[in-house]
């Protein structure tokens, strides 16, 4: 075996050489970590206020109920879709979203469809497009439930498809609620 020693300054390694290596790796580290936590937050958004407690309400055959969730938004969001999740209707219960733009800080929560005016300043159809929220915010999401027959109606929440600025996603809002409809 023959091994070869050479003096030879080409072959040498260049001060710095290691060092810039390094600052390489780690642009590449902090880059791929930035687009990681920037990925995240895009498709986690945050702007629907998270599903509440459980509620048990008892509502007449032809009665309707009101079911809401706040919007957190103090810009504007472009609202892309609204769909109840329902896990049981044997009282052939009718949907209907609404748009309650409140008086005040107040919230709707859950409440008798015929009361919003107390709450609400104005309500409107839910219908899909940018709306201007406001500071501080005021639009809330509600999912009216009319019963037709007696049995129950369980409503886990309603997913809301929206973009608010940079952020797209969906989240559960509303109130996770049972109605129950006695015979007539």
């Amino acid at each position: 075996m023959t091994v070869m020693v050479t003096d030879d300054p080409q072959l040498r390694a260049r001060p710095g050489h290691q060092r810039r290596g390094w600052s390489i790796v780690l642009g590449v580290a902090v880059a791929v970590v930035a687009a990681l936590v920037g990925g995240y937050w895009l498709s986690h958004t945050n702007a629907i206020a998270s599903p509440g407690n459980i509620e048990s309400l008892p509502v007449p055959i032809g009665e309707t109920m009101a079911i809401a969730t706040n919007i957190q938004s103090s810009g504007s969001i472009h609202l892309q879709a609204v769909r109840p999740q329902v896990t049981q209707n044997s009282s052939n219960a009718q949907f209907q979203f609404v748009l309650c733009w409140a008086s005040g800080l107040q919230a709707v929560g859950s409440m008798k469809a015929d009361q919003l005016g107390q709450i609400c300043s104005r309500i409107e159809p839910l219908t899909p497009g940018v709306m201007a929220v406001g500071f501080p915010p005021s639009a809330q999401v509600v999912l009216e439930v009319t019963p037709r027959q007696p049995g129950k109606v369980a409503i886990s929440w309603f997913n809301v498809t929206y973009r608010d600025g940079l952020q797209s996603g969906t989240q559960p809002g509303g109130i996770q609620t049972i109605v129950r409809t006695p015979p007539g």
